[in-house]
């Protein structure tokens, strides 16, 4: 044990715990108050609310009763954030303290998400161990794979490894929960071991992809409860309130395939209605749309995924997490692994590009007031007729979202320098050679980009269009619609 001379931070912790009143979801997360100092000096996947939270768990969150677990931790970012923490505490830190599990193997794709030249299967231990060697005396690494088989006797092995290894943990920092074997075998080896009332588990999996984690959670929800959700991310925080162990068999009646129908996901987001912010919400429907999708009998799975999805592309909330990209990755996903439900699919995909273009617009509150004055103001005009000036993503997004029809508008015609690529959808106005505009009998001509309008405005002129017709929206260089 050494002796550290930081300022005693846990003193924070004793009083958080003295609290009685948990903080509402508005109140400031607690580890905005402790931040990680500066930049962290190891890449990785993290964000820097996620490092802040990891350097809290160590500095504030732990007592020196038990360890704190990592499970996943790729190049060492999360684990050098919680050893700084630990060496912050003002406590004295048990060598070993953190104990890190890795399978320390590089998967197809690592590359593209570092810095670093790996290939599938390379070991990146070497290079862990490098990044960490300054808090080495605070770390125990175990390099053994986490049991990924569902059955219980599979994971006997490892369990036998950690049997010497039954001090309390303080919380658990898990980023390797990728499939529904770890999940499980992941709560029942480590889950038990959290103290109730001080315990946190941490899953960083939270994504919409991993459907598993919301209905494992939640068949645990009287053990762990929701407590904080990162902000920028999908990691969620559960709070240890009773012990985990006797709730365990609730995870061993669910099967790795089974177990996992539609009254249980019901259930799982009544339940998380009243414990989580809309945000995670959004990703837990996501996960129901997926898992119907996948799972569900063709003909009923797609249309509960597709009333999943155009559930969230019209909340309050769906703009914070591009859910038109989930939409059509869900698509991608059902396409590839079940053909026969391509039909299904592409009406994911469909659903999942109109998502995405209302939520470039519903983002940018600036835009969508903008083009409102425009509408406005045309109306009161009495320029009714009217042609769009450009045929890309701006256009298409304009039709899409009706602009033109909800002021009393109609777009006769899209004008552009390459009409052969104008891919209209049903009702969608021709388009013509903006060569031949000035033969357009319309009231006004809109450009339409926010990339190139001044561009397209000055093709515009050149082409015969009189100017006083041409109406500016982001640039200066047409008159003005109001």
């Amino acid at each position: 044990m050494s002796e550290l001379a930081n300022p005693p931070l846990y003193k924070a912790a004793e009083r958080q715990a003295s609290e009685a009143k948990e903080p509402a979801w508005a109140d400031a997360l607690p580890w905005a108050d402790c931040p990680l100092p500066g930049r962290c000096p190891v890449e990785g996947l993290l964000s820097q609310q996620e490092l802040n939270l990891a350097y809290w768990l160590g500095a504030v969150h732990w007592q020196g009763r038990g360890r704190i677990v990592e499970l996943g931790c790729f190049l060492g970012a999360g684990t050098v954030a919680l050893a700084m923490g630990l060496q912050a505490s003002g406590r004295a830190v048990p060598r070993g303290t953190l104990v890190t599990h890795d399978l320390f193997t590089a998967w197809p794709g690592s590359e593209a998400r570092c810095h670093h030249p790996f290939r599938a299967g390379d070991s990146f231990r070497e290079l862990f161990d490098l990044n960490t060697r300054r808090w080495s005396d605070l770390l125990t690494v175990r390099d053994r794979p986490l049991p990924d088989a569902w059955h219980a006797g599979d994971a006997s092995d490892f369990h036998a490894v950690n049997a010497a290894d039954d001090q309390e943990i303080e919380s658990i920092f898990v980023d390797a929960a990728k499939s529904p074997g770890l999940s499980r075998n992941i709560l029942r080896l480590f889950a038990p071991r959290l103290r109730p009332g001080h315990g946190l588990l941490v899953q960083q999996d939270g994504k919409w992809t991993n459907w598993w984690l919301t209905l494992h959670m939640h068949a645990l929800r009287e053990q762990l409860r929701p407590w904080r959700s990162v902000p920028d991310g999908g990691t969620l925080v559960y709070r240890c309130v009773a012990p985990v162990g006797p709730a365990l068999e609730s995870l061993a009646r669910m099967g790795p395939d089974s177990g996992y129908g539609l009254d249980r996901w019901n259930a799982a987001l009544a339940a998380a209605e009243a414990d989580w912010p809309g945000q995670v919400l959004t990703y837990f429907r996501l996960q129901r749309a997926l898992h119907h999708a996948e799972h569900g009998e063709p003909t009923t799975g797609a249309a509960l995924a597709l009333e999943e999805i155009d559930r969230i592309c019209t909340g309050q909330r769906h703009t914070e997490f591009g859910h038109g990209q989930a939409a059509r990755e869900i698509a991608g996903m059902v396409a590839r692994t079940l053909p026969d439900r391509c039909e299904m699919a592409a009406r994911l995909l469909r659903r999942g590009e109109d998502a995405a273009r209302t939520c470039r617009w519903r983002m940018d509150q600036a835009r969508s007031a903008l083009w409102r004055m425009v509408g406005d103001g045309l109306a009161r005009a009495g320029r009714r007729r009217i042609a769009l000036l450009g045929g890309g993503r701006h256009t298409r997004d304009l039709l899409s979202l009706g602009w033109a029809e909800s002021h009393g508008l109609k777009v006769v015609a899209v004008l552009d320098d390459r009409p052969e690529d104008w891919r209209p959808e049903p009702a969608w106005p021709v388009c013509i050679p903006l060569a031949t505009g000035a033969n357009c009998r319309v009231d006004a001509v809109v450009a339409s980009s926010d990339a190139a309008e001044a561009t397209l405005v000055q093709r515009a002129k050149d082409s015969g269009l009189p100017g006083d017709r041409i109406i500016g929206v982001y640039a200066t260089s047409g008159q003005s619609p109001c």
